[in-house]
């Protein structure tokens, strides 16, 4: 049975994915706009990027959650690994992917 705080929490992340990915087709369409210059062109590329990583932070923190409701299975431990983005030319982060209340590392 799933514990209603962790369904809580699984809707609240799945919102947060939703939202996200409005932002990104938003910032997508934005794209394909005619005469866009370059520097516009480099600043929307350049908040895509931003969005991808926003995305794929939340997708990892939703199935960690998903594991803890009992509606996914875990993946292997190095799935749960830290992970290195480069959304832009400047800017490098690392992100510990959450891991789920189960015992990664043992499987169960």
């Amino acid at each position: 049975m799933i514990d209603l705080k962790d369904a809580e929490k699984l809707l609240a992340v799945v919102k947060r994915l939703t939202t996200a990915c409005r932002q990104f087709a938003r910032w997508s369409e934005k794209q394909h706009e005619p005469n866009l210059t370059q520097r516009r062109a480099e600043k929307i590329q350049t908040e895509l990027n931003w969005r991808a990583m926003e995305i794929d932070q939340i997708s990892r923190e939703a199935h960690a959650v998903a594991v803890d409701c009992g509606i996914a299975d875990t993946r292997s431990a190095a799935s749960y690994q830290e992970i290195s983005y480069h959304p832009s030319g400047w800017h490098h982060y690392t992100f510990q992917t959450p891991k789920p209340r189960v015992d990664v590392d043992r499987g169960y």
